[in-house]
């Protein structure tokens, strides 16, 4: 009920290795070339079984200490917390953009980026559902000792188990096209 270690979304490493070259073309305008490495570390997880009931062995400890309610549920923890980890990954995205000259500082733009241009599929999250195990021995408080792996364990459950460039994406390559005015 009260394990240490790291939380989940610890992670040890993230790198962004940045780089712009600017090319001026006179009176054509400038165009500028950028590209960006991203590495993550995998983040951690442990296993756990959220929001199991409280068995009769707690209520009756519960009752006998004086308590007048119990709690709802309990999560069990079958591991220190943050004792695993999930894959790292690294990505590439690519920019170009491109600066014309109109009057004094008006400058019309168009940009183009690429966010993970080599399209890296990696499954960096997965499902990681777990339940106790009601063959296994039990501790003091009625607590199964073991845990059993949910049906969909290890794998993708959602989009967001892929690197993405921004919260809200979907993984795998992403096109963003942009246009506008700097004065």
């Amino acid at each position: 009920h009260y394990p240490e270690g790291h939380v989940n979304d610890f992670q040890r490493h993230k790198t962004r290795l940045w780089t712009v070259y600017n090319m001026g073309m006179g009176r054509f305008g400038d165009t500028a070339l950028s590209a960006l490495w991203r590495i993550d570390s995998g983040t951690s997880y442990d296993f756990v079984a959220l929001g199991r009931p409280i068995t009769a062995a707690q209520r009756n400890k519960l009752l006998a200490a004086g308590y007048p309610d119990e709690p709802d549920s309990q999560d069990i923890y079958y591991s220190e917390r943050g004792a695993n980890s999930f894959k790292g990954f690294q990505v590439a995205d690519l920019a170009a953009t491109y600066n014309i000259p109109v009057f004094r500082n008006l400058r019309p733009y168009f940009n183009v980026t690429i966010f993970n241009a080599f399209n890296n599929q990696t499954l960096i999250r997965w499902n990681t559902t777990v339940t106790p195990d009601a063959t296994s021995p039990v501790d003091s408080n009625g607590i199964p000792s073991n845990f059993v792996r949910g049906s969909i364990h290890g794998l993708a459950n959602n989009n967001n188990q892929f690197p993405v460039p921004s919260i809200g994406g979907t993984g795998g390559r992403t096109w963003r096209f942009a246009a506008g005015f700097r004065f």
